[in-house]
């Protein structure tokens, strides 16, 4: 995906085991570092998603977070089925102690999953 920065591909290449393929996301936004503050880009990416109700997995070093609109409670990846994998909304890439910068992938902008709350969900 050339959209992502190449400390975000290295970090999603690391990462073990059965990974969505990154082209099925079409929309990336990249949340920058913030010198001296190592979780920052991570939670202003969480911000996002939750403002336009897609809920995050919780957090598993070295590995995404799920996505899912509107989703009661989502699993750390390594909780994740390859079938739950294969239905998620986006993932949060990078924003940990191995990768700074931060990306949310999702398959439609992040202003649809907006709108789709605004309008009630139609």
């Amino acid at each position: 995906m050339a959209d992502l920065p190449p400390d975000i591909l290295a970090w999603y290449a690391a990462i073990p085991g059965h990974t969505p393929a990154l082209e099925r996301f079409r929309h990336v936004v990249v949340f920058a570092a913030v010198e001296g503050e190592p979780f920052a880009a991570a939670s202003a990416a969480e911000h996002a998603c939750a403002a336009v109700d897609l809920t995050a997995g919780s957090s598993q070093s070295g590995s995404p977070k799920g996505l899912f609109h509107r989703g009661a409670y989502v699993s750390k990846w390594r909780g994740l089925s390859s079938q739950d994998r294969a239905q998620l909304d986006g993932m949060i890439l990078g924003g940990d102690r191995q990768c700074a910068t931060c990306a949310v992938v999702t398959l439609k902008p992040l202003a649809e999953y907006g709108a789709e709350v605004a309008d009630g969900g139609h």
